[in-house]
Protein backbone atom coordinates (compact mmCIF):
# COMPACT_ATOMS: atom_id res chain seq x y z
CA UNK A 1 0.00 0.00 0.00
CA UNK A 2 1.51 3.37 -1.07
CA UNK A 3 2.13 6.00 1.19
CA UNK A 4 0.21 9.40 1.69
CA UNK A 5 3.16 11.30 0.72
CA UNK A 6 3.54 8.46 -2.73
CA UNK A 7 -0.50 9.32 -2.81
CA UNK A 8 0.12 12.85 -3.01
CA UNK A 9 3.35 12.87 -5.35
CA UNK A 10 1.33 11.22 -7.83
CA UNK A 11 -1.58 13.15 -7.56
CA UNK A 12 0.22 16.22 -8.23
CA UNK A 13 2.18 15.16 -11.05
CA UNK A 14 -1.13 13.80 -12.85
CA UNK A 15 -2.45 16.57 -15.17
CA UNK A 16 -5.34 18.35 -14.78
CA UNK A 17 -8.74 17.73 -16.66
CA UNK A 18 -7.96 13.77 -16.61
CA UNK A 19 -9.41 10.96 -15.16
CA UNK A 20 -7.13 9.60 -12.45
CA UNK A 21 -6.33 5.49 -12.81
CA UNK A 22 -8.19 3.34 -10.70
CA UNK A 23 -4.98 1.98 -9.62
CA UNK A 24 -1.72 2.19 -7.89
CA UNK A 25 -0.79 4.25 -6.19
CA UNK A 26 -4.70 5.46 -5.92
CA UNK A 27 -6.82 3.15 -5.56
CA UNK A 28 -6.98 4.75 -1.78
CA UNK A 29 -8.73 7.71 -3.60
CA UNK A 30 -11.25 5.66 -4.95
CA UNK A 31 -11.63 3.40 -1.80
CA UNK A 32 -12.36 6.43 -0.07
CA UNK A 33 -13.93 9.06 -2.33
CA UNK A 34 -16.89 5.98 -3.29
CA UNK A 35 -19.78 8.36 -3.03
CA UNK A 36 -20.35 12.29 -3.77
CA UNK A 37 -20.23 15.16 -1.53
CA UNK A 38 -16.82 13.50 0.32
CA UNK A 39 -13.68 14.75 1.56
CA UNK A 40 -10.53 13.06 2.15
CA UNK A 41 -7.72 14.04 4.00
CA UNK A 42 -3.82 12.58 3.68
CA UNK A 43 -0.66 13.83 4.93
CA UNK A 44 2.65 12.82 5.84
CA UNK A 45 5.40 14.81 7.08
CA UNK A 46 4.61 18.67 5.73
CA UNK A 47 2.85 17.14 2.63
CA UNK A 48 -1.04 17.21 2.45
CA UNK A 49 -3.83 16.89 0.39
CA UNK A 50 -7.85 18.12 1.03
CA UNK A 51 -9.71 16.39 -1.46
CA UNK A 52 -13.36 17.06 -2.09
CA UNK A 53 -15.19 14.53 -4.36
CA UNK A 54 -19.14 15.77 -5.55
CA UNK A 55 -20.71 16.56 -8.60
CA UNK A 56 -19.72 18.54 -11.13
CA UNK A 57 -22.55 21.27 -11.21
CA UNK A 58 -21.01 21.79 -7.40
CA UNK A 59 -17.55 21.73 -8.22
CA UNK A 60 -17.84 24.13 -10.72
CA UNK A 61 -20.07 26.45 -8.53
CA UNK A 62 -16.51 25.92 -5.55
CA UNK A 63 -14.22 26.94 -8.55
CA UNK A 64 -15.69 29.61 -9.52
CA UNK A 65 -17.78 31.16 -7.32
CA UNK A 66 -17.15 32.96 -4.05
CA UNK A 67 -17.39 30.88 -1.11
CA UNK A 68 -16.57 31.55 2.86
CA UNK A 69 -14.62 29.86 5.27
CA UNK A 70 -15.97 28.99 9.30
CA UNK A 71 -13.83 26.85 11.66
CA UNK A 72 -15.76 25.20 13.75
CA UNK A 73 -14.01 24.19 17.18
CA UNK A 74 -15.04 21.01 19.33
CA UNK A 75 -13.36 19.57 22.12
CA UNK A 76 -12.95 16.41 20.02
CA UNK A 77 -11.84 17.72 16.46
CA UNK A 78 -11.45 20.77 14.63
CA UNK A 79 -13.93 21.44 11.38
CA UNK A 80 -13.23 23.65 8.61
CA UNK A 81 -16.29 25.01 7.22
CA UNK A 82 -16.34 25.97 3.60
CA UNK A 83 -19.96 27.62 2.54
CA UNK A 84 -21.30 29.25 -0.63
CA UNK A 85 -24.63 31.18 -0.77
CA UNK A 86 -25.84 31.70 -3.83
CA UNK A 87 -28.88 33.51 -5.14
CA UNK A 88 -30.82 29.93 -6.21
CA UNK A 89 -28.01 27.35 -4.35
CA UNK A 90 -26.44 26.86 -1.29
CA UNK A 91 -24.76 24.14 0.62
CA UNK A 92 -21.73 23.50 3.25
CA UNK A 93 -19.02 21.61 3.26
CA UNK A 94 -17.35 20.29 6.40
CA UNK A 95 -13.84 19.20 6.37
CA UNK A 96 -13.28 17.84 10.19
CA UNK A 97 -10.17 17.26 11.53
CA UNK A 98 -9.97 15.00 14.79
CA UNK A 99 -7.64 16.26 17.84
CA UNK A 100 -6.37 12.21 18.85
CA UNK A 101 -5.22 12.08 14.93
CA UNK A 102 -1.39 13.28 15.33
CA UNK A 103 -0.91 13.97 11.62
CA UNK A 104 -4.32 16.01 11.47
CA UNK A 105 -3.15 18.34 14.63
CA UNK A 106 0.28 18.61 13.58
CA UNK A 107 -1.29 19.57 9.88
CA UNK A 108 -4.02 22.04 11.96
CA UNK A 109 -0.94 23.91 13.31
CA UNK A 110 0.71 24.18 10.57
CA UNK A 111 -2.19 26.03 8.93
CA UNK A 112 -2.73 27.84 12.07
CA UNK A 113 0.91 29.87 11.13
CA UNK A 114 0.76 29.82 7.36
CA UNK A 115 -3.08 30.82 7.28
CA UNK A 116 -3.74 29.19 3.26
CA UNK A 117 -4.61 25.66 2.45
CA UNK A 118 -5.28 23.92 -0.77
CA UNK A 119 -8.70 22.04 -1.63
CA UNK A 120 -8.11 19.45 -4.72
CA UNK A 121 -11.73 19.58 -6.24
CA UNK A 122 -12.54 16.05 -8.31
CA UNK A 123 -15.70 14.67 -9.84
CA UNK A 124 -17.19 11.85 -11.17
CA UNK A 125 -16.53 11.28 -15.25
CA UNK A 126 -16.81 7.79 -16.60
CA UNK A 127 -16.92 5.89 -14.05
CA UNK A 128 -13.78 7.76 -12.63
CA UNK A 129 -12.30 10.24 -10.44
CA UNK A 130 -11.54 13.20 -12.39
CA UNK A 131 -8.95 16.15 -11.35
CA UNK A 132 -11.11 18.82 -11.45
CA UNK A 133 -8.91 21.58 -9.72
CA UNK A 134 -7.25 22.86 -7.05
CA UNK A 135 -8.36 26.08 -5.00
CA UNK A 136 -6.10 27.92 -2.43
CA UNK A 137 -7.77 29.38 0.74
CA UNK A 138 -6.81 31.89 3.01
CA UNK A 139 -7.86 31.86 6.58
CA UNK A 140 -7.97 35.52 8.27
CA UNK A 141 -6.62 36.03 11.68
CA UNK A 142 -9.76 35.89 13.76
CA UNK A 143 -10.52 31.90 11.97
CA UNK A 144 -6.49 31.24 12.58
CA UNK A 145 -6.46 31.89 16.04
CA UNK A 146 -9.54 29.66 16.62
CA UNK A 147 -7.16 26.61 15.37
CA UNK A 148 -5.76 24.45 18.19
Amino acid sequence: MPSDAEIIEAFENTDYETVIPNEEPFITLYEHLDDTAKSYFLCEGDRYGIFYFDEEITIDILINEKTFLNVISEEERTIIHLLYRGENDSFDIYFPFLHKKEQQMSFLRSLKERKTFRIHYLMSLYGGIFKAATKEYTLSDTLAVMLP
